[in-house]
């Protein structure tokens, strides 16, 4: 399958490779560098510093995400940091999780806790404590993650389409441990009932009918647009072949990567705000794209490749070389939390791209 269109300001289609391959070596060295910025806000008891609200509790997302990106790191590495860092992670979210199985967002001193942004804590705590069952075989992280998918099951389908994808998310992800149909039907019932309808034209989402007017769009920025379309890769991940949403949930997850793929520019960069122009660099969405750099959607399109044979690789080579060149160009991001979980899936699936693609070169004994 080839890349789509033509690249934001390049002149050659985008079925052309664009990008120079990049070696397995720099992706730990990638990683490493996101490692030692988040040892400096590490609390020393599985969790971080709140840099993003400023308050004494822990958030959930800066435990989950780290988990997940150690996991993804450990699975090669075997660095016994990153294996303490994930597990101390685990640990401290299953203390955190309330009785009725859902994750406070912590956002101020008292924390948020209601059936519309606890969707999104809830979902980032529970996928981390599915795969970390997964890795370590740790039953408290299997009831963690239940207990959270019993919570999410319950949950209405909120204006904002990220929040149910979130939850799609985890729900796929305790599908795919426990083989639980419950958690597959429920997932699918609010990628039918949420995401596909909410799909537009182009590829991108929009919002549930009730949005605020002010955050009519949110869901178009980078970020919410790739955790969508991670939600729906991680159920075609897992639907069976005959099952009749399959082929409509491919084209909405196509769709999705299209959009991505067609703003991506000559630097690799994809720009934060998906159907305006570049944000003038002093501006608010310039800053929120200096604190993630395309770390979401390099998630996604790495998923889509994996899990749904679409062809990202040099979109993913674009996104790459516009991280190594920001390291030393742009300003240190203030959050890292997605920097580690995404550079970490990257190590783990750089085996299967390279064995794809023969520009790309392992490094290190084994590699």
């Amino acid at each position: 399958m080839l890349l789509w269109g033509l690249v934001a300001g390049c002149s050659r289609p985008a079925a052309q490779a664009r990008f120079a391959d990049f070696t397995y070596a720099q992706v730990l060295e990638h990683f490493e560098y996101y490692h030692e910025r988040s040892e400096a806000e590490y609390r020393g008891d599985g969790t971080w510093t709140n840099v993003e609200y400023g308050i004494e509790h822990p958030l959930v997302r800066d435990a989950s995400r780290r988990a997940q990106g150690y996991m993804s790191a450990w699975s090669l590495e075997r660095n016994p940091v990153y294996e303490a860092r994930a597990r101390a992670a685990l640990d401290w979210l299953v203390r955190d999780q309330k009785p009725d199985g859902h994750f406070t967002w912590w956002n101020t001193p008292a924390g948020t806790d209601n059936r519309v942004d606890c969707q999104y804590t809830t979902a980032e705590g529970g996928a981390a404590l599915a795969e970390g069952y997964a890795t370590f075989g740790d039953a408290r992280y299997l009831a963690a993650s239940a207990r959270a998918a019993e919570w999410e099951a319950d949950c209405d389908l909120v204006w904002n389409t990220n929040y149910v994808m979130f939850a799609v998310w985890h729900l796929a992800k305790h599908y795919r441990i426990t083989g639980e149909q419950r958690w597959l039907d429920e997932a699918v019932f609010r990628v039918v009932h949420c995401a596909l309808p909410r799909q537009t034209a182009d590829g991108s989402w929009k919002e549930g009918a009730d949005a605020p007017p002010e955050l009519v769009g949110h869901n178009q920025r980078i970020w919410y647009h790739a955790i969508i379309l991670r939600g729906l890769i991680e159920v075609y991940r897992v639907l069976p072949a005959d099952h009749p949403v399959r082929g409509r949930l491919l084209q909405s997850i196509e769709a999705g990567v299209r959009r991505a793929i067609e703003l991506q520019r000559c630097s690799g960069e994809i720009p934060v705000e998906m159907n305006t122009k570049p944000a003038p660099p002093d501006s608010a969405s310039a800053e929120r794209h200096n604190t993630h750099r395309d770390a979401f959607i390099l998630e996604a399109l790495l998923l889509a490749h994996v899990h749904a044979g679409i062809e990202t690789r040099d979109a993913i080579r674009g996104i790459m070389q516009y991280r190594l060149a920001a390291v030393s160009q742009l300003p240190p991001q203030e959050v890292v939390n997605i920097d580690v979980q995404a550079v970490g899936y990257l190590l783990q699936c750089y085996r299967q791209l390279s064995a794809e693609s023969p520009g790309l070169k392992a490094s290190g004994p084994g590699r």
